[in-house]
């Protein structure tokens, strides 16, 4: 369902899409404020409600039913690396605040492994075969390298005093 907007002016149609896009900035721009603020209020909670180890999701199920365990946990990451995050705006040249939810969720993400994608699932004794697998190949490919580049500067060294059988093709070198 579509409203007709074919009655108002270009003047005031632009007005109008400009004043809902400062709407939607400003509602993004004061998200994280009101995830921070939520979870101040979730760190005084807690020992309130679950002071035991493991009863942190039931009690704030009951106390707070429209409020889901992961967004309590990431309110509460929020606050507690608030330091990470105004490392983060910094770099970025703005205020920790200006940040949405998903730049700062990227802010306090771990850097990607190296690990292949494939890897994942697969048990530790298998990816321990296959990472001495892949070290013994390298080790191998090395000295392949190294032996080929001494082959290479000792026949340059002595080519005065090397002997290449015509018969065979092989070079003795006599130094």
């Amino acid at each position: 369902m579509m409203t007709d907007y074919g009655d108002l002016s270009t003047t005031e149609l632009a007005k109008q899409i400009n004043a809902d896009y400062e709407l939607i900035l400003e509602s993004e721009r004061t998200t994280l404020q009101r995830y921070l603020a939520m979870g101040e209020k979730l760190i005084a909670l807690r020992p309130r409600i679950a002071p035991k180890h493991g009863e942190w999701q039931a009690k704030l199920k009951l106390h707070c039913p429209q409020v889901s365990y992961e967004t309590a946990n990431l309110c509460i990451r929020f606050v507690e690396n608030f330091g990470k995050l105004e490392a983060y705006s910094a770099t970025k040249n703005v205020k920790v605040t200006d940040l949405g939810i998903d730049e700062a969720r990227k802010a306090l993400a771990k850097p990607k492994s190296n690990t292949d994608k494939t890897d994942k699932g697969k048990p530790a004794s298998v990816l321990l075969k296959v990472a001495l697998r892949n070290r013994v190949m390298n080790q191998h490919q090395e000295r392949l390298r190294l032996m080929q580049r001494w082959k290479a500067w000792k026949l340059m060294r002595c080519s005065t005093r090397c002997v290449t059988c015509t018969r065979t093709g092989n070079t003795s070198c006599l130094s």
